[in-house]
C-alpha cells in the first residue's frame, strides 16, 4: 500500500486529513528565531489506537527551548492564568487499515506520567501526571474565541472533538496538557481506553523524513 504525501507550505495550515499522507513543518503564531543546538535525536510515544492506526504523540518542536515559548504564547492568548499555563503536544495519526476511523478527543483522552522522584523517608507521593485538557470547549470561551492563539488552533482543528480519518491518511492535531512533562524523561503514555503506548527514540532527520513522505514499512515498524 503506497501512501503519499502532500506539503503544506502555510505556517499553520488547517488540521486536514489530506489527500494522501502529509507534512508541515509545525508552528508558532510567528517563526521562531534558530537556536544554536538542536537535539540530534527525538522521543515519541507510539501507541496502536486501533487495528492498523498508529498514533504517535511528539512535542511541537521537539526542542525544548522553541516549546516553552509556544506554550507561553499560546496560553497567554487562550487566557491561561500566569504560572498555570498549558503545555501543547502534537499526536500524528497513521490510518493504514482499510477503512475510515474516529479518534475523539474528550477531557483526560491522553496521559502522560513522568518518572518518579527519588524514594527517601518524607518524599511526596508518586506523581500520576497529567491529562489532556479539552480544547475544543476551551476554544469555544467566548472571551478567547476570537484570540489570534484560538484562530491559529482552531485552524489546526484543535477544536473538533471528534476527527475522522479515511483509509490511507494521516492526522495531525494538538494536544493540550496543564504542565508540560519532557517526553524523553516520562515512564508512560496512556490512552483513557487503557491504550499503552511506548517510547520510540529516533533522529530527528527521521522522524521529519516520515512526516514528510511516509512509507507503510515506516509506520508499522514505529
Amino acid at each position: 500500500m503506497a501512501l503519499g504525501a502532500s506539503t503544506a507550505l502555510l505556517l499553520f495550515s488547517a488540521l486536514t486529513v489530506a489527500s494522501s499522507f502529509w507534512t508541515r513543518r509545525d508552528p508558532g503564531a510567528t517563526v521562531l528565531p534558530p537556536r544554536a543546538t538542536v537535539p540530534v535525536d527525538v522521543d515519541v510515544w507510539v501507541g496502536e489506537v486501533a487495528p492498523g492506526v498508529k498514533a504517535v504523540l511528539s512535542a511541537e518542536w521537539n526542542q525544548p527551548d522553541w516549546d516553552r515559548q509556544q506554550d507561553e504564547r499560546w496560553s497567554a492568548g487562550l487566557g491561561a492564568q500566569s504560572g498555570a499555563g498549558l503545555a501543547f503536544y502534537a499526536l500524528v495519526a497513521f490510518n493504514t487499515s482499510d477503512a475510515p476511523v474516529d479518534l475523539s478527543f474528550p477531557p483526560g483522552a491522553y496521559r502522560i506520567v513522568p518518572a518518579p522522584a527519588t524514594e527517601h523517608p518524607g518524599a511526596p507521593a508518586a506523581d500520576p501526571g497529567v491529562e489532556s485538557v479539552d480544547l475544543a470547549a476551551w476554544l469555544a470561551k467566548p472571551d478567547v474565541a476570537a484570540s489570534a492563539a484560538a484562530t491559529t488552533l482552531k485552524m489546526l482543528g484543535a477544536d473538533r472533538g471528534t476527527v475522522s480519518i479515511p483509509p490511507g491518511k494521516m492526522l495531525r492535531r494538538p494536544l493540550a496538557f496543564p504542565r508540560r512533562i519532557p517526553l524523553e524523561t516520562a515512564v508512560a503514555v496512556v490512552r483513557s481506553d487503557g491504550t499503552t503506548f511506548h517510547r520510540r527514540r529516533m533522529r530527528r532527520s527521521e522522524w521529519a523524513g516520515l512526516l514528510a513522505s511516509p512509507s507503510l514499512e515506516q509506520i508499522r515498524a514505529l
